[in-house]
C-alpha cells in the first residue's frame, strides 16, 4: 500500500522521497493506514480543543468585582445627557415659538445623537467587561436589576432613533452640533405621529425606569451599605 502521508507545502507524498528496499516495497513508516492517521489526529485536535475551551471558560467565569473607567465614564456621561435631555424636552413644552426654542430644539437634538453614539459604543464595552453580582444579594434582586437595566438601554436606543424619525418625517433636518445627519426618512405625516408617539412614551417609561434605578442604588448604598453605588464611583 503506497504511503497517504503528504507533505504540508508541496502536498506531494512523503513516500516519494523514501527509496524502495530491494523487495520493492517502502519502510513501514510510510505504509501507515490513513484511518488510522485521521483517528490519531482526531484524539489531538479534541484533547488541544478541550484544553483551550476549559481555559477560555475558566477566564470567562471570573467576572471582574469592579466597573472599569471607560464602563464609568459612559455611564455618568449617558446619565448627565440623558437629563439634561429630559429638562430639555420639559422647557420645550412651555416655551413659545421663537429663536431661543428653536436653539434649544438643535441642542436637543444634538443632545440625542450624542446618546445615541454612546450607547453603541456602550454595548460592546459592558459586554466585554463583565462585573460579578455582589456577594449576598439575592438572585431575583439580581435579575430584577438586569432587567431594568436592559429597558434602560432599549429606552436610550428609541428615543434618540424616534427622535431623529419624528423630526425628518417633519421635513426638518437632525444636526449634530451643526453636522447635518444623513436623511432616513422622507416626509411623512404618518410616521411623524407615530414617532411622536414613541419618542412620547419612552421618554415617560425612561422616568419611570430612572427612579427605579436610582432608588434602587440609593436603597443599597444608604440601607443596606453595600458597595453597588460605590463600584460605578469614578473614584478609586
Amino acid at each position: 500500500m503506497s504511503c497517504r502521508i503528504w507533505c504540508r507545502l508541496k502536498l506531494i507524498p512523503v513516500s516519494r522521497f523514501i527509496p524502495k528496499s530491494n523487495s520493492g516495497s517502502r519502510p513501514a513508516i510510510c505504509r501507515i493506514k490513513s484511518n488510522d492517521l485521521y483517528a490519531s489526529w482526531a484524539m489531538f485536535y479534541s484533547a488541544y480543543t478541550d484544553a483551550i475551551t476549559k481555559d477560555r471558560d475558566t477566564v470567562m467565569a471570573q467576572p471582574s468585582a469592579h466597573f472599569n473607567l471607560p464602563t464609568k465614564l459612559l455611564h455618568w456621561g449617558s446619565a448627565l445627557l440623558i437629563f439634561a435631555l429630559l429638562a430639555i424636552g420639559i422647557l420645550l413644552e412651555e416655551l413659545p415659538r421663537g429663536p431661543e426654542k428653536l436653539q434649544l430644539v438643535g441642542l436637543h437634538k444634538s443632545f440625542g445623537v450624542v446618546v445615541l453614539i454612546l450607547l453603541i459604543i456602550r454595548i460592546p464595552v459592558r459586554l466585554n467587561n463583565p462585573v460579578a453580582p455582589l456577594a449576598g444579594i439575592p438572585r431575583a434582586d439580581v435579575i430584577k436589576a438586569k432587567a431594568v437595566q436592559g429597558l434602560l438601554y432599549l429606552c436610550m436606543l428609541l428615543m434618540p432613533v424616534s427622535g431623529i424619525l419624528m423630526s425628518q418625517s417633519a421635513g426638518y433636518p437632525v444636526a449634530l452640533f451643526g453636522l447635518e445627519l444623513p436623511t432616513l426618512i422622507g416626509k411623512s405625516h404618518d410616521m411623524h405621529e407615530f414617532s411622536e408617539g414613541v419618542h412620547g412614551l419612552t421618554a415617560w417609561a425612561l422616568v419611570i425606569l430612572l427612579v427605579a434605578h436610582i432608588g434602587a442604588a440609593l436603597y443599597h448604598h444608604i440601607k443596606l451599605k453595600d458597595d453597588t453605588l460605590k463600584r460605578m464611583s469614578l473614584k478609586k
